[in-house]
């Protein structure tokens, strides 16, 4: 592979947070628990109040506090957050909505001025009349054009962020018509989450997609994608590889929604609390199954995790697909949103673990006794390792931002005009799992056609 284009979602990135404990919240904490320890908060106040007067640099007093809380919830486990006031909006994006604030366009990897690579569907920068192949000068009046390659597409991501208002007026060049200022409005461009659908085997009806993450709309770009390769002239979809490597998890509701398009009745997963307490379960719902009978493989890694664990243990449990790669993660733990007003927050707190149909823990770090000596994680049924090299190659073709159906031929043509490889998955001869999966649903589909289960078929 050649170059990678770079996507504008980088334009947002959510702080890592750090710390001890917090004061000008306490109160707001005292009403959810009444119990707290009065000699801490003594000391709490304190310090705080040491920090103020007496630290060699001058402290701002609530951001101290803000750090406090910080590190208390980051204390607790990997996963749990706080999210402070100045951090809503993006908290909500990044980690809920799968959006970002910004252009909406792709650039060029390699390729000095900045260029338009292809533009996402119903993006701002779409909207103003941005096309690929568009060259990027300047912004704002600031000169982007004469910079090598990444620092001219680094300097387009920070100028477009760091703009004041709107809208950011995009000085660029286009073949046939020169130069010219266009101005854009930035604003919230939805990631998608589903790429890559397509027919790897046209002949068999073997498709492929691949599922970056859980995120509100995921479900539904699954289904649209599941559409058009039923739809498309001459193909009669017969198996499906879902590629869950690299997915890091997300909403549970989307991983429940995507396990039931495979399942047609039965326990999708369960939820308890650390005293075995069980607070929710959920099961499939015979209406909401559109693929119950279709040949399915799954492709996990060891980054594969959280709800990509949900979906794997449920259809794995109900013999539903087979699971083609690495033990997956292990992150089967369940967070809850809590929040507070006055000032306005939100608590990720982990709360309760996830378990599989047949009663599996999914989670290898925050264990109980009784889940025993498992090692969490989803073992796969056909178990295959990649080396440090291809598993780097395989994780940078998936990262890869898939361009929309509608600018693949610009995208192909442009990269042919400027030498750079367009962006796309691995080949099965470049990516042993892929071919593995290939293996394995040519099995599935034998013995889907003499009646056999997916263990059996095996």
């Amino acid at each position: 592979m050649k170059n990678q284009p770079y996507s504008l979602w980088h334009l947002l990135v959510v702080p890592l947070l750090c710390g001890v404990m917090v004061f000008f919240l306490v109160p707001l904490l005292v009403r959810w628990n009444e119990n707290l320890p009065a000699e801490e908060l003594s000391v709490l106040r304190r310090v705080h109040q040491a920090v103020l007067e007496r630290h060699v640099l001058e402290q701002d007093s609530q951001a101290l506090l803000h750090e406090a809380i910080a590190g208390m919830v980051r204390s607790l486990d990997p996963h749990s957050r706080y999210v402070r006031p100045a951090e809503l909006e993006s908290f909500r994006q990044d980690e809920i909505a799968g959006s970002y604030t910004g252009l909406g366009v792709a650039l060029a990897a390699g390729i000095s001025p900045p260029t338009i690579e292809f533009r996402y569907q119903n993006s701002p920068g779409r909207s103003a009349g941005l096309q690929v192949g568009d060259q990027i000068l300047a912004i704002n009046g600031e000169k982007i054009g004469e910079l090598p390659a990444a620092e001219g597409i680094a300097a387009v991501i920070t100028r477009v962020s760091a703009a004041k208002e709107d809208p950011v007026v995009i000085r660029l060049h286009r073949d046939g018509a020169g130069e010219m200022d266009l101005p854009v409005n930035r604003g919230e461009v939805t990631r998608p989450s589903v790429k890559w659908a397509g027919y790897l085997d046209p002949a068999a009806g073997i498709a492929y997609l691949h599922l970056s993450e859980f995120k509100t709309h995921s479900i539904e770009e699954f289904d649209q994608a599941i559409e058009e390769l039923r739809s498309t002239e001459g193909r009669k979809l017969e198996g499906l590889i879902l590629d869950l490597r690299f997915n890091r998890g997300g909403l549970l509701s989307a991983a429940i929604a995507l396990a039931n398009r495979f399942l047609a009745s039965g326990r999708i997963v369960s939820l308890k609390r650390r005293d075995g307490e069980v607070v929710e379960e959920h099961d499939a719902d015979p209406l909401e199954c559109d693929l119950p009978r279709i040949p399915l493989v799954l492709l996990m890694n060891g980054s594969s995790a959280s709800a990509s664990e949900v979906v794997a243990g449920a259809l794995q449990d109900h013999e539903r697909a087979r699971v083609v790669g690495e033990r997956s993660f292990g992150k089967g733990v369940v967070q809850e949103i809590l929040g507070g007003q006055e000032p306005e927050f939100r608590l990720k707190l982990t709360t309760s673990h996830y378990y599989t149909p047949n009663g599996r823990s999914i989670e290898r770090r925050l264990r109980r006794a009784e889940d025993g000596a498992d090692p969490g994680g989803i073992e796969p049924n056909r178990h295959l390792a990649l080396d440090r090299e291809l598993r780097q190659l395989v994780a940078a073709a998936l990262g890869q931002p898939d361009p929309p159906r509608d600018e693949v031929a610009a995208v192909q043509s442009l990269a042919e005009k400027l030498d750079f490889d367009p962006p796309s998955p691995l080949s099965r001869e470049d990516d042993a799992q892929l071919q593995a999966a290939l293996e394995e649903i040519g099995q599935l589909m034998q013995a889907k056609g003499s009646g056999k289960t997916a263990t059996e078929g095996k």
